[in-house]
């Protein structure tokens, strides 16, 4: 039985491995937008910082495919 419970942990220190890297790059695309549109925009204002930080995988997606062509951060963000 011991042999068992060394693959679940195993198994389950790999899933927490997994979802660390996850998380990683997931921060580093949040930071990677938040440059381009300080760049672009100036300083970005609280709101639209604390809507990087919320935002998932998804919405980072559309947001950095439009970040070169919307008109405004506004009109980006919705904020």
């Amino acid at each position: 039985m011991p042999y068992v419970h060394s693959m679940v942990r195993e198994s389950r220190q790999e899933g927490w491995r997994q979802e660390g890297r996850d998380e990683g790059q997931l921060e580093g695309r949040r930071q990677m937008l938040a440059e381009v549109l300080a760049s672009r925009f100036g300083a970005l204002p609280e709101p639209v910082r604390l809507q990087l930080q919320a935002a998932s995988h998804e919405q980072l997606s559309r947001w950095a495919s439009r970040a070169l062509v919307a008109p405004t951060l506004a009109e980006l963000t919705g904020a």
